[in-house]
């Protein structure tokens, strides 16, 4: 990029949309689903591949198609800023009975999984929410 326009020119540059580039693909429920993957959000902030949860009111979503296979397990990678965290998870709405995961790692990054009830079928919806604020999130895989 040149700029010439003599010694008393000014140039101003904004930049819109700047983030940090495209999402990934999700490709299936039963792969390492990156967070930054979510298709709808709410409360949440975005620094690298991790994302943020910033109130009790915050979470992300994602239309996710089980087919005729049954989760058993869901496993998270995620951190919390202090003790007694949990990652909510639930089918159809946010309104839907929740899947919790729990031990969230006390302010390190930790994986941890739970057995998941009620257990997700066929195309759905996908909300991750948390109880605190500050969890942060960087994937989440369910398991058959």
């Amino acid at each position: 990029f040149v700029f010439d326009a003599g010694a008393n020119a000014t140039l101003t540059i904004t930049i819109k949309n700047s983030t940090t580039g495209e999402k990934p693909a999700v490709t299936g429920p039963f792969d390492k689903i990156k967070a930054i993957s979510f298709e709808e959000s709410k409360n949440v902030t975005v620094s690298g591949d991790t994302v943020t949860f910033n109130g009790t009111d915050s979470y992300i979503a994602f239309t996710l198609d089980f087919g005729s296979a049954i989760p058993q397990k869901v496993a998270a990678y995620v951190k919390q800023p202090n003790n007694s965290g949990q990652l909510f998870i639930r089918s159809g709405s946010l309104s839907a009975t929740v899947a919790t995961v729990y031990n969230l790692g006390n302010g390190s990054w930790t994986e941890a999984s739970n057995g998941l009830y009620p257990k997700p079928t066929g195309k759905t919806k996908i909300y991750i929410q948390t109880n605190k604020p500050g969890v942060e999130l960087e994937w989440v895989q369910f398991m058959k």
